[in-house]
């Protein structure tokens, strides 16, 4: 009779910890969503002031002209990198290298990339491509060089 009580019991918390671990696994979930819904929306806020600056007539080439920026890198080898990259090919504007924590796994349109901690040769700025981790990044590289950086959407939100 003991061993069935203790039996009975040790379901019991069992059945409790499923359902508590189920429910934070949902609750986990359900940020990882919101924080994905918000990301999807920064992004599509961020392309179309891009598409509506496209249309009149404003260019990327013009921000880095009235900056007095010519050589840049770019941080981030994702889409938005390569749409920025194809935007500013016939340009001036030279790009010099990329940068990337996952250098070999990377779909860039540029042929030369770094990683974070390597040495990066010098730029007058690095563009900040993933500008939701801007601020993270540019902590990061701030300590390993002196270089202005900028990121789109502040460059985009300028135009």
């Amino acid at each position: 009779m003991n061993k069935s009580k203790y039996l009975l019991g040790a379901l019991g918390i069992a059945a409790a910890v499923k359902v508590f671990l189920r429910a934070h696994q949902n609750k986990l979930w359900q940020n990882s969503l919101k924080n994905n819904e918000n990301k999807f929306y920064e992004y599509y806020q961020l392309l179309n002031r891009w598409m509506i600056s496209r249309n009149e007539g404003k260019e990327l080439a013009d921000f880095f002209h009235r900056e007095g920026i010519n050589k840049i890198a770019v941080y981030g080898m994702g889409e938005l990198a390569n749409r920025f990259v194809e935007e500013l090919k016939d340009t001036d504007i030279q790009i010099m290298y990329g940068i990337d924590r996952d250098v070999c796994c990377t779909n860039s349109r540029i042929e030369e990339i770094y990683y974070p901690n390597d040495h990066l040769p010098k730029v007058d700025a690095i563009v900040i491509t993933p500008f939701l981790s801007a601020e993270e990044i540019i902590k990061n590289l701030s300590d390993q060089c002196s270089y202005r950086f900028i990121s789109l959407d502040k460059i985009i939100y300028s135009l």
